[in-house]
């Protein structure tokens, strides 16, 4: 999970975007990503993460939840904006 994530924006608030379900795969869209989010760029650093790729029918919010806390945690994000 830690390696398969995106960012983009100049500014220096973290802001951590959770798109929902379909996000598996998000390395290498960043510049789509980042058009379609760009109001956002130039207030926060904007990241983004794949969703866990094991995705099965027990994976309960609270293990998606702790993916993004984990992510966030290897990025040395201790607190951040949350939109999703």
């Amino acid at each position: 999970m830690t390696s398969r994530y995106i960012t983009f924006g100049k500014g220096d608030k973290p802001l951590v975007m959770i798109q929902g379900l379909n996000t598996n795969g998000i390395k290498g869209s960043s510049i789509p990503l980042a058009l379609m989010y760009r109001l956002f760029s130039n207030e926060y650093k904007v990241y983004l993460f794949d969703r866990n790729e094991y995705f099965d029918e027990h994976t309960t919010i609270e293990m998606m939840a702790y993916d993004v806390i984990k992510a966030m945690e290897y990025l040395n994000i201790s607190n951040a904006y949350i939109l999703g």
